[in-house]
Parts: C-alpha cells; structure tokens; sequence
C-alpha cells in the first residue's frame, strides 16, 4: 500500500497524473496515517517529503486543498522541527488559498483546520516557531484590515481561536502578547466603523468580542490591562452611549455588555471596576427591569472573583438592588410565567448575598453600603427562607443562624 501511495506522489510531483489520480493520493494518505508510526517509516519520510512539497494550488481545485490541509494536518507532528516545512505550510494557511481566500464557506474550513493544527502543535514548538506563528496571525489580520471585502469577512470567516491558543504558549513573552491583543481590539474597532450605530451589529460585534475574551480566559499582565482598558473605555462611552442616544430601549445592547463584563472581570481583576460601574450606572439611570437580574448576576460574579476588591461596588450600589427586590412580592407558587421570573430573581439576590458572605461577610455588617439596614436585610432573607427552600438558601441560613 505504501509502494503504491509513494508512485502516486512521485508522479503528482513530476506532473504525470490527473486530478482525479491526486484526489486519490490525498485521500489515501489521509487514511493510512497509522503507518506513519510502522516499520515502514523512511518510505513514509519519503512520502512525506513530497507531500509538503507539491504545491497542490496548481491543481485550481478546492476539494484537493481542503484534503491536502487536513491531510497535513494528520502527518504534521512528523515534521515538528522542520522550520521551513512549518514556514511553507503556514505561508499557505495565510494566503488567497487559505484563509484568505473569497470564498467565505471554504477559508471558514481552512480557519478550523489551522485550530487544529496549533493545538496539536503548541506543546512542542520552540520560541521562534511560536514567534514565527505569531507573526503570520499578525500579518494576517493586517492583510483582513486592508482588504476591500473586510465587512464580508469580518462576519463570515474569522476566527479567533487560533490567536489563543498560540499565546496559551508559556514561552510567549508578555511584549508579543501585547501585539497579539493591539492588532485583535484594532480589528474590533474596524469593525465598529464600517457598522456605524446599529443596535443589531453592536450585538453581533459583542459576541464576537466575548468569544475572544472567552477564548484568552486568565487575568493578563499590567501592561497588556492598559490595552484592552484603552479599547473599552472607547467601546462604551462612544460605541454604546451613542447607540443608547438613538434608542428608547438598549435592553439587549445592556444585555450584551453584562455578557462581555462577565468574561472582563476574569482579563482586567480589580481593572475591570470602572465598567462593572459603568453598566450598574446604566441600570439605576434607566431602571431596566429586563435585565434586572442580569445585573444582580453580574455583581454576585464581581464579588465571587474580585472578593474583597469587589467592596466599593457593593458600598456604591447594594442599596439600590436591595431596594428593587424589596418591591416584588415573593410568589406563593412557580406556575406563571411572572412568578418563575420573580422566584429567578429572588435566587440570584440570594446567590448574591451568599458570594457576599463567603468573600467579605464584614460589609453586611458595616456601615460602608449606603443607604442600607443590616436588620431590614435579615428579616427579609428569614422571610425567604420560610417561602423558598433550595441550596443557596440553606447556605445562608446555616451561615447566619
């Protein structure tokens, strides 16, 4: 089987064959990658060789390139420390056949093909490999920033998976990681300029921005905090307050600011204060009852993360939830559709002051929350107790009594 495989290859490579032939041998190599680990190595080597070699371009068919990109995928560990197959193969990725291709179907494969190969190739590049990657992603975003149909692209076929995965790397240093997370927030903000004001894009925008922050998912150096505060501090007093200026309702623009806040207090820690302010502000101007118990969420999340540093927060705006949830009656039953709502926010209060309990039980008992009762809190949360009974609530019970 090998013997024949390693003709076929001879062959593409001299020019002999068909396309259908050089379908075949992707395909067949593509199956019989459990070789490559037999006896039978050198004659795979030989294989091999031709594989990274041929420029499969030639054959102007995207199903042959789709096979060859999966194809050496599979066999790329083999080639771990050949700097300049690792060049070529990447060269390839970023080109007018790869991601960057028009055809936005077919780059959106080539961009999860590439996630598979950083990931099984991230454990043993070395430092100039991971720099040499690093570089062509940046290349690449700048070439998407340049390009004619970047509002196309920007919504059908980027991808940013691969970015984190590569500055997961340990060896990544910390003034590379700065570029890496510049050149990203630039291609927000390009973004952001095509679409003008637009309540439905400001949404689509934020859900890419939360897959990002999702995807770099720890807290980043002092120096890189810098960046992503500078991008934020544009993308909600201007982005988001403009579009607030146009709109009666912002519920699902708020909506989607909690959700990117979410993943920012795990980036920026005690950084990320000022927008957590910043959206609570919003939620005591505007009153919102949308997105209410969003918001509760949102501050228990800050509490349970930031713990003692979240203190400000609580002192600034404890009071005013507080002061919402004292308004609604607790429901007797769950059988409405309102009194599920109201239970769920009833929960999330409680999950709230059982985060609070946990991490800086001492503000309760203070005077640092304005406008606040400790006694008035107590008798409510007795009062909870007696009507609704789930785990959050017997923490808080047992925690207090």
């Amino acid at each position: 089987m090998l013997k024949s495989i390693l003709e076929k290859y001879e062959k593409i490579a001299s020019n002999n064959c068909d396309l259908r032939e050089v379908e075949l041998s992707l395909f067949l190599l593509n199956l019989n990658i459990l070789f490559a680990d037999s006896n039978n190595y050198q004659e795979v080597q030989k294989i091999l060789t031709y594989l990274y070699k041929i420029d499969f371009s030639n054959f102007q068919s995207k199903y042959v390139l789709l096979n060859f990109f999966e194809t050496s995928y599979k066999y790329i560990q083999y080639k771990i420390n050949d700097i300049a197959v690792l060049t070529k193969l990447l060269k390839t990725y970023f080109s007018p056949i790869g991601l960057l291709n028009e055809d936005l179907s077919y780059s959106s494969q080539i961009s999860v093909i590439l996630n598979k190969l950083l990931e099984k190739l991230k454990t043993a590049l070395d430092a100039n490999s991971t720099e040499f990657i690093i570089y062509s992603l940046k290349d690449y975003f700048e070439n998407l920033l340049s390009l004619n149909n970047f509002y196309v692209i920007c919504e059908n076929a980027v991808n940013f998976n691969s970015m984190s995965i590569v500055i997961g790397i340990r060896t990544v240093s910390e003034s590379l990681k700065t570029q890496i997370f510049e050149f990203v927030l630039q291609y927000f903000n390009r973004i952001i300029q095509i679409h003008g004001i637009d309540e439905e894009k400001f949404n689509e925008i934020a859900k890419m921005i939360t897959n990002f922050l999702k995807s770099v998912g720890y807290e980043v150096s002092s120096e890189n905090k810098k960046v992503f505060i500078d991008f934020f501090n544009n993308f909600m007093n201007n982005c988001y307050l403009n579009l607030a200026n146009l709109s009666q309702n912002t519920s699902k623009a708020k909506y989607s600011l909690i959700t990117i806040l979410q993943r920012l207090i795990i980036i920026l820690g005690k950084g990320s204060i000022v927008f957590l302010a910043f959206i609570f502000d919003e939620q005591i101007k505007q009153n919102d009852l949308d997105i209410y118990e969003d918001t509760i969420k949102l501050l228990g999340n800050s509490v349970q993360i930031l713990k003692k540093e979240s203190a400000y927060l609580l002192c600034e705006y404890f009071a005013y939830f507080f002061s919402v949830i004292k308004s609604y009656a607790i429901p007797t039953s769950n059988i409405s559709e309102v009194e599920k709502n109201v239970l769920s926010l009833y929960a999330n209060f409680v999950k709230l002051i059982a985060n609070v309990t946990i991490e800086i039980p001492y503000i309760l008992f203070t005077c640092a929350i304005k406008n606040f009762d400790f006694y008035e809190l107590l008798n409510l949360m007795i009062l909870i107790c007696c009507n609704i009974l789930d785990s959050t609530v017997i923490f808080f019970y047992k925690f207090f009594f």
